[in-house]
């Protein structure tokens, strides 16, 4: 995840991606330094709404770690626990930067703040400013012994697998393997969040241990083998993760749902549009809570800003590989998704599309949509909180695994909770808000409200259609590691890495 102490370092260090030539700014573009206190503007602008390059360098830098490829995992034993579901507020950092909560860990349990990522299976614990997990005050605690380590383009962090009981308000996973950090680069320390709770599928897991919600689902705890995500806008209040049930508080209009193409990520298959009419060919993408930004491959990139008049490649961000567009910002315009199976057409809110003034003067504006060359053996986009923000979304592990979408809604400032927040797993009570879905998902049925959810696919094969038109709302108000000794913190953006298991 990215940290906005990391922001200068991460310039000096990108090298390896955007060659120093392609770091002069306008004038006016400071780099922001140091860290941000909750509620200032976003860390991708300055404060004059200059874009803030230093941003998309780290980001960038983290993306093509992350998205490099994972190591196969096998699946772990799990114990049987009730069925539940649980909803819990999260926190949004630095105005949209990232999302992070807390969870527990250990016997007694330990509190540790964690960004919940849909764009990894790996879970890791490191130095925080709140609070840091200790191993060795925990009576259920284990570690194996086992080393890892995880290199990032800007440092690294290295430990132990270890297990221990982690739970998300109330739901319990007793032996959860994770990361245990022991060492880390300086620049990683002294985050709000500290560590990774990775949400994708296990075959990607560099721990060799199983991701938290996928034992959940193994143990048969939920009533829905699901969990959906609302994410805020502007630095506002209201952002929930609800694990077992979906929120009908957060969206309005059906849910649609398109298949999972593979069970890595959780990749589906994507395409663009500008004004309703689509460019280019399709693409797959992992959709990924924990980036920050939108990356499609270049190609495609290419595709949707020739189609919006004055865009052009900004010789003085872009460089090999990586493609930064900026466009007039006046432009009303509206870019889109469209995904496997669905007719409709998922817009980008201008709001977040607009990365911030390209130059001082305010005619050009940088475009949230970056162009750049990152692979999972054939081109992968990276839809992050840039998209989220207007879609609630949903991730189901039913019919081989689908993703679904729905307009984002504004939450009330407390979230409802239907699950004990102790670290004793408690089956959550169904309120008129809050329901498990009725699908393949659920082993029994339960009773959804009626505006709450179309049906995901009944098989992997097959996939919904729809032919509603819905573009983002205009307006709409709408962590990073598990373990024993320090908890180390990286950056807001898929920090695939190099990961070796000992």
């Amino acid at each position: 995840m990215l940290y906005t102490t990391s922001l200068a370092l991460a310039a000096a260090l990108f090298s390896s991606v955007l060659p120093a030539d392609a770091l002069p700014r306008p004038a006016g573009s400071a780099v922001l330094h140091g860290r941000r206190t909750l509620g200032q503007l976003e860390a991708y602008k300055t404060l004059d709404g200059v874009f803030n390059f230093a941003f998309l360098q780290a980001e960038l830098l983290n993306l093509k770690a992350k998205y490099g490829g994972g190591t196969p995992a096998q699946l772990l034993a799990a114990t049987h626990a009730r069925r539940a579901f649980a909803s819990m507020a999260l926190t949004n950092y630095a105005n949209d930067v990232e999302y992070y909560s807390n969870i527990t860990m250990g016997t007694p349990s330990q509190s540790m703040a964690v960004v919940f990522d849909t764009g990894s299976s790996f879970g890791y614990l490191g130095p925080a400013t709140t609070q840091t997990f200790v191993g060795a005050n925990s009576s259920t605690y284990s570690n194996s012994g086992n080393s890892f380590s995880i290199q990032y383009g800007s440092g690294a962090v290295s430990g132990t697998v270890a297990t221990d009981t982690v739970s998300f308000a109330g739901l319990k996973v007793d032996s959860q393997g994770f990361g245990d950090v022991t060492t880390c680069s300086s620049q990683f320390q002294g985050a709000v969040a500290g560590g990774i709770l990775g949400l994708a599928f296990p075959s990607i897991a560099q721990s060799r241990k199983t991701p938290f919600v996928s034992n959940l689902v193994n143990q048969g705890s939920l009533d829905a083998n699901l969990f959906g995500f609302f994410l805020s806008r502007g630095g506002a209040a209201g952002s929930t993760l609800t694990i077992g049930a979906i929120d009908s508080t957060h969206y309005t209009g059906p849910i649609q749902y398109t298949n999972v193409t593979q069970q890595t990520y959780w990749k589906v298959s994507a395409a663009s549009t500008v004004n309703g009419t689509a460019v280019g060919s399709s693409y797959g993408a992992a959709i990924d809570t924990g980036t920050t930004l939108i990356y499609i491959p270049n190609s495609a990139a290419a595709a949707i800003y020739a189609a919006i008049p004055g865009a052009t490649k900004s010789s003085t961000y872009s460089s090999s590989g990586v493609d930064v567009y900026t466009y007039p910002c006046a432009y009303q315009g509206a870019v889109a998704f469209t995904f496997g199976g669905l007719t409709t057409k998922f817009g980008v809110d201008r709001r977040d599309f607009n990365l911030g003034y390209a130059t001082s003067d305010g005619q050009y504006c940088v475009a949230g949509i970056i162009g750049a060359s990152f692979s999972d053996g054939n081109p992968l986009a990276v839809v992050g909180d840039e998209f989220l923000k207007s879609w609630y979304s949903v991730y189901s592990f039913a019919n081989g695994g689908t993703v679904g979408f729905a307009a984002s809604a504004i939450a009330p400032v407390t979230p409802p909770k239907t699950s004990s927040s102790s670290s004793s797993s408690k089956a959550g009570t169904s309120s008129s808000s809050i329901k498990p879905s009725t699908s393949a998902a659920s082993s029994k049925p339960i009773t959804s409200t009626a505006a709450a959810t179309s049906s995901p696919p009944k098989s992997s094969s097959k996939t919904t259609t729809s032919t509603t038109t819905a573009t983002a709302p205009q307006p709409s108000n709408q962590a990073n590691c598990i373990g024993g000794g320090i908890v180390c913190v990286g950056f807001n953006v898929r920090a695939n890495v190099n990961v070796n298991v000992n």
